[in-house]
Formats: C-alpha cells, structure tokens, sequence
C-alpha cells in the first residue's frame, strides 16, 4: 500500500480517510493497517449504522468457521480494501472484491489483471 505520514484510516466510512498521528484514535488492525474508532464504532455497537452488516456476517462465519466473528475479523474480510503492486509498472492498484486472492500471484500480477493499463494513475 502506497505509505503515508501518520496513520490513515483504512475503512474510511465515517470518516474521510485522513491522516493523523494521534494513535489514541486508532484500532490496530495489522502491522500497517488501521481503522478510526469513529469507522470502527459505526461497525461495533449496536446503536450505530454499519452493526446489522457487521451482525449478518457474524451470522455466516459461525456457520463456516471455528474462530470467533470479532469486529476486526470483519473489518479485515468485509471492508478494508485489498491491494497489489503491478510487477510491470510497480503502482499500488486496490482490487475489487471479486478478486480471487488465493490465485494471486504478486510476483507477476500486473494492470492488465485488472484490464487497465499501467498509465493510469494510482
């Protein structure tokens, strides 16, 4: 992912992204990713907008998985973007969705896996 200065807010639902260094403010997610507890809140508690999506996927994964559907789990598989670097052009490209992670291959993953070229912007 493209480093910025200070910490940046990876959900970006509630919030619009921006950076701060205040990490009071954060939820660690891994090593370089974070979500405000401001997008993190609107997924957690029950009061909030994001909590029925957040309580529809708890559903399915406890139908599916052993490990507990905790909100970070959520974040991680439902809403923080995934991203790759083209191997041709080495821009960092957020993938849709419907990319099959387990057949990627970052050695050789390129724009044109995307159907965009390596020109456009980042």
């Amino acid at each position: 992912m493209p480093p910025a200065t200070g910490i940046l807010c990876l959900a970006a639902v509630c919030c619009d992204g921006t950076v701060s260094i205040d990490p009071s403010r954060w939820f660690h997610i891994s090593d370089s990713e974070h979500v405000c507890s401001k997008c993190y809140n609107h997924y957690h508690r029950a009061d909030r907008g994001g909590n029925e999506q957040f309580k529809q996927w708890r559903e399915k994964w406890r139908e599916n998985s052993q490990c507990a559907p905790v909100t970070k789990l959520f974040l991680t598989e439902e809403i923080i973007p995934y991203w790759a670097q083209c191997s041709l052009c080495r821009r960092w490209r957020q993938l849709p969705r419907s990319v099959d992670l387990v057949g990627l291959k970052q050695e050789t993953w390129s724009c044109l896996d995307m159907e965009i070229s390596c020109e456009d912007p980042e």
